[in-house]
């Protein structure tokens, strides 16, 4: 979505655009000569969006006329930018231009599976299997996990069930309670498929569970559908 004129800076469904206007902060009534202390503090706002849609792996566009632009730039390099609009802007062209980007980014973009096994030939497995249509990020612990989590958001855990010390159920019921990663999904790899384990499983909640004894394409094939109903 384009935001209009003024303080609209956000991150707006898969795609942050930011109006220049809010360096100079004309929505709230300072005159854009103003000191330049306040536009400095709305220039961090803007760094602080644009940290975030990085770390989400989110396109960022911005627009503005050239002095907005160049207050801008003072705080933030140009290229942390997939692309810039200098007003007068044909409205028509930049709604065409982004949405040519970013149908070429979802067709590039690889989904990014965070996979945690205690078990370097499980993990060694997930990687060969899947890499070839996601990007697959094998920790051996829940804690190297989180150490990963710190700085990015996986689309998909695959989560062994029985590790040493921080178990499977443990890490999930961590990461829940945090409002940061509660929405990630989560999918139980286990060894087990008796009833009671698969209860004990299941009780928990997650988006799923796989057995680690599935042939390898059935493995495939249910991230896959996974995937697919993620997005409908």
């Amino acid at each position: 979505r384009i935001s209009g004129s003024g303080m609209h800076q956000g991150i707006h469904g898969s795609a942050a655009c930011l109006c220049g206007g809010c360096i100079a902060g004309r929505d709230y009534g300072i005159d854009r000569y103003h000191d330049r202390v306040i536009a400095g503090l709305k220039a961090v706002g803007v760094k602080v969006i644009v940290d975030h849609a990085i770390k989400h792996k989110t396109p960022v566009f911005v627009m503005g006329n050239v002095e907005e632009l160049e207050k801008l730039w003072e705080t933030l390099p140009k290229q942390m930018f997939t692309d810039i609009f200098i007003r007068p802007i044909n409205v028509v062209e930049m709604v065409e231009n982004i949405k040519r980007q970013m149908d070429e980014y979802y067709k590039m973009k690889k989904r990014t599976i965070l996979a945690v096994d205690d078990s370097g030939v499980i993990l060694r497995n997930i990687k060969t299997l899947l890499e070839d249509k996601y990007q697959v990020i094998p920790v051996n612990s829940s804690e190297m996990a989180i150490k990963y989590l710190a700085l990015n958001i996986p689309d998909l855990i695959l989560l062994d069930y029985e590790m040493p010390i921080v178990d499977g159920k443990q890490f999930m019921q961590m990461i829940r309670e945090d409002t940061e990663f509660q929405n990630i999904p989560i999918i139980f790899l286990t060894g087990k498929n008796d009833a009671q384990t698969v209860m004990d499983v299941m009780s928990l909640k997650p988006n799923g569970y796989l057995l680690k004894s599935m042939d390898a394409q059935k493995l495939h094939a249910a991230i896959d559908d996974f995937f697919k109903k993620q997005t409908k």
